[in-house]
């Protein structure tokens, strides 16, 4: 019985000494946590921002309200994050504490891609989501996208969502262009039916891309391009729709010659 018992009053001595061990260190933990959250020394004393070109400091302060100068120790970090992000221009924020005395903030701010007409102008950025309305007094500099309306996104939103995705790879292949740029671009018209269709900023051409392969007919669009700006007089529009062509309809050209005429007597 003896040499059953003693192994049993060993392992609950050890296991009472474990647990009082364990008890004093969380003890001697939150104390010393107590003291450090409370200590002068931790004292925030500087917030470093990193990144603002859109938004400002004074605003990402105001929104954190770190300028009361809490303990670092105190500030809970998801939550900051949470509140910084609040704001529309702001994608993304890292936060983080740099003992003894600072937190830093660094953000990713949204890259307006265009302005989408809906009820009013929005931007929306490069990923695709409609983020803040764009100010009355506010230079329009980005290419506005129409054809939209906020009903298109409760009616068929996968249909909605799908024309703004070509939109935006269109806008990305025209970034990558040689002749036509983004600064050329007054609008890109979405069509249920017929696609993507954009507005020259000069003369207002319409030129038609449909619904795919945006690579191959710009590329065809721009050889074209180079060949009609020689000319003295601007298309109607450029049908870009074709396998191996496009289509070039111009304007009146006899109209044109009768004006330059009159200029001249």
């Amino acid at each position: 019985m003896g040499e059953v018992v003693a192994p049993l009053l060993k392992g609950l001595f050890k296991a009472t000494i474990l647990v009082l061990v364990m008890a004093i260190l969380a003890f001697m933990g939150r104390a010393v946590y107590g003291y450090m959250v409370d200590s002068p020394l931790l004292a925030l004393r500087e917030v470093v921002i990193e990144g603002c070109r859109k938004t400002s400091e004074r605003d990402i302060l105001s929104m954190t309200h770190l300028d009361r100068g809490p303990n670092i120790l105190s500030i809970k970090l998801a939550t900051l994050r949470s509140k910084v992000e609040t704001n529309p221009w702001i994608e993304r924020a890292e936060i983080r504490r740099i003992f003894p005395d600072r937190i830093s903030i660094r953000i990713t701010e949204r890259r307006p891609a265009a302005i989408i007409l809906l009820d009013r102008f929005y931007y929306i950025d490069t990923q695709g989501v409609i983020f803040t309305r764009v100010p009355k007094d506010h230079q329009i500099d980005h290419p506005i996208l129409t054809g939209l309306h906020r009903d298109d996104f409760k009616a068929n939103p996968d249909e909605a969502w799908g024309l703004i995705s070509k939109a935006l790879r269109l806008i990305r292949v025209i970034e990558g262009g040689e002749v036509l740029s983004q600064k050329d671009i007054s609008e890109i018209h979405m069509d249920k039916a017929f696609g993507i269709s954009i507005y020259t900023k000069d003369g207002a051409i319409e030129i038609k891309l449909g619904l795919d392969n945006y690579d191959t007919k710009w590329k065809r669009l721009e050889r074209v391009w180079r060949h009609l700006r020689k000319r003295p007089f601007k298309p109607a529009y450029i049908d870009c729709n074709y396998e191996k062509r496009v289509i070039v309809k111009m304007r009146d050209v006899t109209a044109f010659y009768a004006k330059r005429l009159i200029k001249t007597l």
